[in-house]
């Protein structure tokens, strides 16, 4: 199906499409082009390996089926369809709203007491045990590169590795 559509599209593009190809559906176009072309026809970019013929036919799911019904806006609900436009609250409003919130559960004693019955806390790793700031063979500002609107991530890579380089 995407062959047959690329060359509809390629022959409407250039203006060589013939006239009865046009259709409601996608079906209904391939079929259409096919009626026009002859159900053998193949496209001159079609790979070997999807190639159709008689033994191997393709063929077109029938979708003359579908009915077209129109939705009027008179039976919709709009409080279900909260995105609307005309229905968003500005984020004032909805700060408002929250701190209006009121919580009926308590919270548990534990909750209160972190020490008791609770995780161990852990020291925080660290990178090196030596106080960089206390070291003085170190400038007390590094040349960095300055930040700009158009820098992008491999800039700061960049940094990265001249610290590193002058740390070591």
């Amino acid at each position: 199906e995407l062959e047959l559509l690329d060359e509809i599209t390629r022959l409407r593009y250039l203006g060589k499409m013939p006239p009865g190809t046009v259709g409601e559906t996608r079906s209904s176009v391939l079929k259409n082009f096919r009626l026009l072309k002859g159900i053998q026809y193949l496209p001159p970019k079609i790979h070997s390996a999807i190639v159709w013929s008689e033994i191997e036919p393709f063929e077109i799911s029938d979708e003359s089926q579908i009915t077209w019904k129109i939705v009027s806006t008179e039976n919709t609900d709009r409080s279900k369809n909260l995105y609307r436009t005309g229905n968003f609250k500005s984020a004032k409003t909805l700060e408002k709203a929250q701190e209006t919130i009121v919580y009926s559960e308590k919270r548990d004693v534990s909750d209160t007491n972190p020490d008791e019955n609770g995780p161990e806390t852990k020291k925080q790793k660290t990178l090196c045990d030596r106080n960089i700031a206390s070291d003085s063979s170190l400038p007390s500002h590094h040349k960095t590169l300055s930040w700009s609107e158009n820098s992008c991530a491999y800039d700061s890579v960049i940094m990265l590795l001249f610290h590193v380089y002058l740390a070591h």
